[in-house]
């Protein structure tokens, strides 16, 4: 099922509001009384200070800590998500925020985690996508990646993740350098590009928006473009870690239709050992007030959608997390 990204126009100013009034908000949400009990301390590894995968780890922090009665979650910074999720099983951390292919490969004991298996991996939500973001220049008129083929392309730093899915993606669609031009440029130097007129195709695997194609689209200078569904079918198989997604239109300026891509999601995980009910909390505190706290991140703004917290994830739910889901109806 295609999931929908939902529009959060207006969403900063209404987030300001919501935690202005964040004492009667979460009074009301709350599911206890929490006054006479003892605050527990958890530890959530995110990534290097002020990361977009930081930034995510501190908004869901918070989340949990305003809205779980006697817990508060701090943050501390991670070289990486194999280092965190090998920190959530020695005890030094209780939460992790990972991409859904470390996570995968964590789980199962392949790709860098080779014979070395944590079964008991689980996960609560999701919490950001990292989105493939194809644009060319408006005047082509393009509108499908598929039509790229032939032109002059920034695929990203090579070595980088970028450009790593660009080649999954070539290879789905038979761009290769014999037919196309094919640069390894970085986001922001594909960007430009666009500006200095060699590139008809650039390419972001990142967090969307994207913010090197801000400025690009504020100038209308490009167009977005989506990949068939056919075409996502083929690059998802064999890449549990993918996901499709629709970018809804106005996410930029002047980009007046959604787009069709796919992501590999961003993961907050734990181990099968913590408490069921706390999971369960967490799982409540990400739905009710995650829209509230993580307003100011605009990267966030799928967790508004429920399909995209719950379903589709590489690795088991804790049972804490589905049971929360499932009395809310996720997997009718």
């Amino acid at each position: 099922m295609m999931k929908m990204l939902k529009n959060r126009k207006k969403r900063v100013c209404a987030g300001m509001a919501a935690l202005l009034a964040a004492s009667c908000v979460l009074s009301a949400c709350s599911k206890k009384e929490s006054d006479s009990q003892e605050t527990r301390k958890l530890i959530m590894g995110t990534f290097t200070e002020d990361s977009v995968t930081d930034r995510a780890g501190k908004a869901v922090a918070v989340t949990i800590s305003n809205t779980v009665p006697g817990i508060y979650v701090e943050t501390w910074p991670s070289k990486g998500a194999y280092v965190s999720m090998d920190h959530l099983f020695d005890g030094t951390y209780d939460l992790v925020i990972v991409p859904a292919g470390a996570a995968l490969e964590t789980y199962t004991g392949t790709g860098a985690c080779e014979g070395e298996r944590k079964e008991k991996l689980r996960a609560i939500a999701a919490c950001y996508p990292i989105v493939s973001t194809w644009a060319s220049p408006k005047e082509l008129g393009l509108s499908e990646v598929q039509e790229l083929k032939g032109h002059p392309l920034a695929a990203g730093n090579e070595g980088s993740e970028t450009a790593k899915v660009s080649g999954e993606v070539f290879d789905v669609l038979g761009i290769n350098e014999e037919n196309s031009e094919i640069w390894y440029y970085g986001i922001k130097g594909g960007a430009d590009g666009i500006r200095d007129q060699w590139a008809d195709g650039i390419h972001a695997f990142t967090e969307s928006p994207v913010s090197a194609y801000k400025d690009l689209a504020s100038e209308n200078r490009i167009r977005f473009l989506s990949y068939t569904d056919e075409e996502l079918d083929a690059i998802l198989t064999g890449h549990p870690e993918y996901s499709k997604i629709t970018i809804p239109a106005e996410t930029y300026e002047n980009q007046d239709e959604e787009i069709t891509t796919f992501c590999e999601k961003v993961l907050v995980c734990v181990s099968a050992d913590m408490d069921e009910e706390l999971a369960h909390e967490i799982a409540w505190a990400l739905e009710v007030n995650g829209p509230v706290y993580t307003a100011g991140q605009d990267f966030m703004r799928a967790m508004d959608d429920k399909e995209f917290r719950a379903l589709d994830l590489p690795v088991p739910l804790h049972d804490g997390a589905r049971r929360y889901y499932e009395e809310q109806g996720y997997f009718k």
